[in-house]
Formats: structure tokens, C-alpha cells, sequence
């Protein structure tokens, strides 16, 4: 099935105006004897005439092919079945879940008959936190929907998780609301308790440790993103983390430009954070609910997950009333094909008018 967006309406206008430009022609008139005109320089009279039929029929068909062609290829093609339907899976793989039989089938149940699977938070050393975020794996899954849709005429998209309120961030909302349409949850039991955490040993930023280094461009931060959510205070920058970090090591607060700002190891002695930054000890950020929670976290003393309210996954599956994701530019795979044949048949075009026997000339036309 072709999509025919309005470049390729432009290009069937420009037919018609090929068209025109083809029936409408200069022929020679009739002479007539009249003799005072022999004192006139002698020219071969021209007028504008409409003919019923072109003047050079495989001329005219060679330039609306091209046409054709060029408007078909910028207008993005797809050859796709109709009625045909691919569905994206999402499942969520952290601590949080509840493992079990309900969890396993839930999951089997979901992925049966998905074309592409989709698994977040599987990798630790990806993850500040128990809880994955949502937010990347709506990213993966648009970017899997903008391969799919050349290929099928509707993507769906299942998302199979704990829901907690944590996976939730402040971008999620916009990035579900690039997904058109509705999408499907499928909630998994969440654990009646987190997995124990010892309470982690901290090294402040002038302790030294082949970790890190003096920061190039020392200064001011308003803020730092931790598992528990943003840290909103001023923050004085003095160290960087040496890159690659360790492999028995994981970022767990990144600065707001990306830096990692903390790094955390775990080892049979107990948790280890590096933090580049020290948190304040008296003020109004001490108020602020996410120091509280960070402060949870760093002593191992974490409440149990909260699934999201009803309401509010109700209105998350359903998305917003109109999607806002734009149509992007691509390349399909037929627009090649169908430029490179217009080009050859450009390039067969000035041949095709000069050819002996053709044109005006042939049918006494100046």
C-alpha cells in the first residue's frame, strides 16, 4: 500500500501542468497570397494553438513517468499489507517483581505472538536502582516502532511491569505521549519487601582514590539526579571519575550534564560509595523529600514498592487524545529505487526530444 502525503499531490499537479504545456502548441498558419506584404522581411508565422492530442506523445509519457516517480519517491512509500499488525513487548526484569508462577505466566502469556520483545533493567550494572526506569525503555520501544512501521501497517505496544511509582519519572508522561493510540499494561506482582541493603560506607570528595581526579573545570551545580530522584541544592564540582570506571563499580548520581557524580561497589564487606559531592547539612533542601529518600537508600533502609495509583495508570495506558509524535523524514526502501529510475529517465529525456522524425518540425510546426 502507498502513503501518498501531499508532495506526491504537488507532483500530480505538475502532470497536469505538463500536460497543458504539451497540448498547447505553435503551429504554421495556411499561407494566402496578399501582395503588398512582399515589402515585409519574410517570417515563418506562428500562433498558439489547441491541439486535441500531444505533440509528441513518448515525449509527454516520458515526462509524466518522471514525474510520477520523483513524487512517489519523496512522498515516502511503503509497501506494507493491509490489516497487517506488529506488537512490541516491554518486560520488566528487576527485584522488584515477585517471582512465581502468576509471573511467569503473565510474562508468556504477554510475549506469545510478539514480534519484537523488549527486556529493561536485566543489566545491574545499568541500574542506580532497584526499580528500572520507564522512560529509556518507551525511547527503545519508539525507536523500534519507527523500523516496524515501514513494514506494517499498525504497531502496538504491551508493557509488561510492576509499575511502581519509582520506574515513573518527570519525562515520562511526554515520552508516552509520543506513542499514538492506546497502550496495553500488564501489572506483575511486586514484592512485599526490598532485598536487604547494608548501610553503605561513604568516601566525601577529599579522600583520595585512584577513582577519581581533580575536575578540569571546577565550579557550581544546582543539582544532582540520584535513585531517588533529583537533589536540588547548590553543589560544589571539585572531582571527576576516571573513565572507563572499574567494572565492579556502577554510577549511582549523575551530575546534570550526564558526569557521574557517585559510583557505588558492592563487595562481600559491604556497600561502597565515592560521592563527588557533599550533602548539606542544615538548610531547606534537608526538607525536600528526595534527601530524605537518598538518605533512606544510602543507610539500607528503603520502604516497599508502591504501585502507581489506578487512576493514573488508567490514564497512562489510555495516552493523551491526540499523539504528538511528527511524521519524521526517512528513507523507505523503495524511495531509492525510485529516484535512481527517475534519473535515468531524465538523463533519457534530452535524447528522446532531439531525436530525428519528432517534435515540432515533423509536423510543420516553427
Amino acid at each position: 500500500m502507498l502513503m501518498l502525503p501531499w508532495l506526491f499531490w504537488i507532483a500530480l499537479g505538475g502532470i497536469g501542468l505538463v500536460s497543458a504545456l504539451h497540448l498547447l502548441t505553435h503551429s504554421l498558419q495556411a499561407p494566402q497570397s496578399f501582395p503588398p506584404l512582399r515589402f515585409v522581411p519574410r517570417r515563418k508565422p506562428r500562433a498558439a494553438v489547441l491541439r486535441l492530442r500531444p505533440s509528441d506523445p513518448w515525449l509527454w509519457l516520458l515526462r509524466l513517468v518522471i514525474l510520477l516517480l520523483l513524487g512517489a519517491a519523496f512522498a515516502g512509500p511503503r509497501l506494507v499489507w493491509p490489516g497487517s499488525s506488529a506488537r512490541i513487548v516491554l518486560v520488566e526484569e528487576s527485584t522488584l517483581i515477585a517471582p512465581g508462577a502468576e509471573t511467569k505466566a503473565l510474562i508468556a502469556g504477554a510475549v506469545k505472538g510478539a514480534r519484537t520483545v523488549l527486556v529493561f533493567g536485566s543489566n545491574p550494572a545499568l541500574q542506580a536502582t532497584d526499580s528500572p526506569r520507564l522512560s529509556p525503555a518507551l525511547i527503545t520501544a519508539l525507536r523500534q516502532r519507527a523500523e516496524l512501521s515501514n513494514r506494517y501497517e499498525t504497531v502496538q505496544l504491551t508493557i509488561v511491569a510492576g509499575f511502581a511509582s519509582e520506574s515513573f519519572d518527570a519525562a515520562t508522561p511526554a515520552i508516552r505521549a509520543l506513542w499514538p493510540g492506546p497502550v496495553e499494561l500488564i501489572a506483575l506482582p511486586l514484592v512485599a519487601a526490598r532485598p536487604a541493603r547494608s548501610a553503605a560506607r561513604m568516601h566525601p570528595p577529599e579522600a583520595s582514590s585512584p577513582l577519581w581526579q581533580a575536575h578540569p573545570a571546577p565550579g557550581q551545580v544546582n543539582g544532582i539526579l540520584t535513585p531517588t530522584g533529583p537533589l536540588l541544592a547548590p553543589f560544589q564540582r571539585s572531582r571527576a571519575f576516571v573513565t572507563p570506571l572499574p567494572p565492579d563499580t556502577r554510577p549511582v548520581a549523575w551530575w546534570l550534564d550526564g558526569a557521574p557524580a557517585a559510583v557505588e561497589r558492592i563487595s562481600p564487606s559491604g556497600r561502597e560509595i565515592w560521592a563527588a559531592f557533599e550533602l548539606p547539612e542544615e538548610g531547606d533542601a534537608l526538607a525536600q523529600a528526595s534527601f530524605r529518600r537518598h538518605l533512606d537508600w544510602l543507610a539500607g533502609e528503603e520502604p516497599a514498592p508502591l504501585r502507581l495509583d489506578a487512576a493514573d495508570l488508567a490514564d497512562f495506558a489510555r495516552g493523551p487524545a491526540t499523539a504528538t509524535l511528527a511524521p519524521a523524514a526517512r528513507v523507505t526502501p523503495l524511495a531509492p529505487w525510485l529516484l535512481a529510475l527517475a534519473l535515468v529517465l531524465m538523463l533519457a529525456e534530452p535524447l528522446l526530444s532531439r531525436r530525428p522524425g519528432t517534435g515540432p518540425e515533423a509536423e510543420g510546426i516553427a
